[in-house]
């Protein structure tokens, strides 16, 4: 008779609402999970009151990211009735699965990052009588081709994970211990997977990975991110293959070969360098000193003049003196990178950085931030306007409601993190790619009409 309820109890309750917050890595993990549900007969609903379950995958990479998760829990659980369930999953669950029990009651279930294969499972458990329970182990699940998959990005692109977890040991960074070891993707199973997206009408693939510049090292044996390039590069009516999270020391000659005469790979890299004083480099472990990033650079651009580089700082980093931060924002203007996303340094949990000596009053660290921010606008406002009277090719994403405007993107502008082409022209389809000649600029974005 127990049994036979719960199997009822399980019927009726078919809609999920999911939030995704982070980084495109865990939207990825997102979007299994909505494939996953779908496949097993859920409604998907972007409604939180009318949703019978409740997602949230969780962010916890930094302290702004594991505050707005709280917040996000805490909203929800607020909203919700006691009829409802809600399931957190994702890192805060991976970093933090001791404690949240007791610190998150409103909670049903807590899912890892390695565990959220099982989503199917958790939501059948949370609709019977079952207490709360956590479902954390260390990180060894990477989905497949064969993963059921829903996109919540625009139809026109998508984020490919190649890889999941991380190797490296920057002492600031707390990845390793959220994801686990690298773990690579078979070729085989990424061009699949790329493959069956394009036939969707996906015209941009972002490859994505903790380090993609380590791909195929735990499978292979050697760096196989040139050779899947080249094997997506052949997928036809693929368009754009855009690489994002690049580690400096390992961006290689046969790596830029490849980017320079594979047609439909952007002549855009995302490379994250965080500091370039030695100093500070080598207490973040970063295995590089800073005449060897000014070295790659200049390698890169040699290879490929036209490249479009995006990178990110960290300021405040214990130990950073005022002559290591004056030769950061010296490189800023020396180097000219075309984005740069710039942030203030903050301890995680068990990570060496945090114990380390010499840190950094916070009214000293936002000053910094906000003069390598003030240095950058100055470069980026001075490289857009040597765009103005370019004719690009743009790929329409959408409305913006607030300009007034219809927008896209140049091959050197990634979704979601950098800035977009402001479209001067009523009739503009969304997944489609247009000439437009660049006729003015607004703050980092450009503004241009179709020819």
């Amino acid at each position: 008779m127990a049994k036979a309820k719960r199997e009822s109890s399980i019927h009726r309750k078919k809609r999920i609402n999911l939030i995704s917050l982070g980084c495109p890595k865990n939207l990825v993990d997102s979007e299994v999970m909505l494939g996953l549900l779908h496949e097993n007969g859920y409604e998907l609903t972007t409604d939180t009151q009318h949703a019978d379950i409740v997602i949230v995958n969780t962010c916890a990479f930094i302290e702004d990211a594991r505050e707005e998760s709280l917040q996000t829990i805490h909203t929800v659980a607020n909203s919700t009735t006691s009829a409802q369930k809600l399931i957190v999953t994702g890192c805060l669950t991976q970093r933090y699965s001791d404690g949240l029990i007791s610190e998150l009651p409103q909670v049903d279930a807590f899912v890892g990052t390695g565990e959220f294969q099982h989503i199917v499972q958790v939501c059948e458990r949370v609709q019977g009588d079952e207490p709360v329970f956590s479902l954390v182990d260390v990180p060894e699940f990477v989905y497949d081709h064969t993963t059921p998959r829903i996109l919540s990005t625009a139809a026109h692109y998508a984020y490919l994970k190649i890889a999941e977890g991380c190797d490296n040991r920057c002492s600031f960074c707390s990845i390793p211990v959220i994801r686990g070891r690298h773990r690579s993707r078979p070729i085989e199973s990424i061009v699949s997977e790329a493959e069956a997206l394009v036939r969707k009408g996906v015209r941009e693939l972002l490859l994505i990975s903790q380090d993609t510049t380590f791909y195929g090292m735990d499978l292979y044996g050697a760096k196989k991110l040139p050779e899947l390039l080249q094997q997506l590069g052949n997928i036809s009516d693929l368009d754009w293959i855009r690489i994002l999270y690049t580690y400096p020391t390992r961006i290689d000659e046969p790596l830029l070969e490849t980017i320079a005469k594979t047609p439909n790979v952007c002549k855009y890299l995302d490379m994250p360098v965080q500091h370039m004083d030695d100093h500070v480099l080598k207490r973040m472990v970063r295995g590089t000193t800073g005449s060897r990033i000014r070295s790659k650079i200049q390698q890169i651009r040699e290879w490929i003049p036209d490249i479009t580089l995006r990178s990110t700082f960290i300021v405040g980093f214990p130990g950073e003196t005022e002559e290591a931060f004056e030769d950061l924002l010296e490189f800023v203007n020396e180097v000219k990178f075309d984005h740069l996303g710039v942030f203030v340094y903050s301890p995680e949990e068990n990570t060496p950085a945090a114990r380390m000596r010499d840190p950094l009053p916070d009214a000293v660290k936002q000053a910094r931030l906000n003069s390598i921010v003030k240095a950058q606008q100055a470069v980026a406002y001075e490289k857009r306007q040597r765009l103005i009277g370019e004719r690009l090719r743009v790929l329409a994403d959408g409305w913006d409601a607030d300009a007034g405007l219809f927008y896209g993107r140049y091959e050197g502008q990634s979704p979601e993190i950098d800035d977009v082409v402001y479209i001067l022209h009523d009739e503009v389809t969304s997944g489609e790619f247009y000439k437009v000649e660049i006729t003015d600029v607004n703050g980092y974005d450009l503004v241009g009409r179709i020819l």
